[in-house]
C-alpha cells in the first residue's frame, strides 16, 4: 500500500499538538477535576506516557492514511472519512464503556472529543495532501 509517510508524521504532530491545546489550554481544569487530579497527581514518568502517545497516534494516522487511500479522499472526505472511523469504533466502544462503568458523559466528551476532533484534522491533512507517495 502506497501511503505518504511524511503527510502521516505532520498529521500525527498535529494530533500531538491538538493535545497540547485540548487537555493544556481548553479543558485542563474541568478534565482534570472530573478525573479527581491535581497537578501533583500527574503521572510520574510524564515523557513516557507522551512518547507511547505519539507512536499510538502515528500508527493511528497511518490506519487513516490507508483509508484516504483506499477511497481516493481530498480534503473534505479526507476530513469526514476520520470522522466516520471515529464513530465506527471510537464513539462504539468508549460509549459503551463509561456507561457501563457509571463514568461522567461529560468526562466522556472530553477525552474522546479530543480523538473525534484529532481523527478530524488527521483525515483532512491526509486527504488534503497531494505530495508524492511511497
Amino acid at each position: 500500500m502506497k501511503v505518504n509517510y511524511l503527510a502521516v508524521l505532520v498529521s500525527a504532530i498535529a494530533f500531538f499538538f491538538l493535545g497540547f491545546l485540548w487537555y493544556g489550554l481548553l479543558f485542563a481544569k474541568p478534565w482534570m477535576a472530573l478525573e479527581g487530579m491535581t497537578p501533583k497527581t500527574q503521572p510520574k514518568n510524564v515523557a513516557t506516557a507522551y512518547l507511547i502517545s505519539f507512536v499510538a497516534q502515528i500508527f493511528l494516522c497511518y490506519a487513516i492514511a490507508v483509508a484516504c487511500r483506499w477511497r481516493n479522499a481530498n480534503l473534505a472526505t479526507g476530513t469526514l472519512l476520520g470522522i466516520f472511523l471515529w464513530a465506527a469504533f471510537v464513539l462504539t466502544t468508549t460509549l459503551t464503556a463509561q456507561l457501563f462503568e457509571g463514568r461522567s458523559l461529560e468526562l466522556w466528551a472530553i477525552n474522546y472529543g479530543y480523538d473525534l476532533a484529532g481523527m478530524a484534522i488527521a483525515g483532512a491533512i491526509l486527504g488534503g495532501w497531494r505530495r508524492k507517495t511511497v
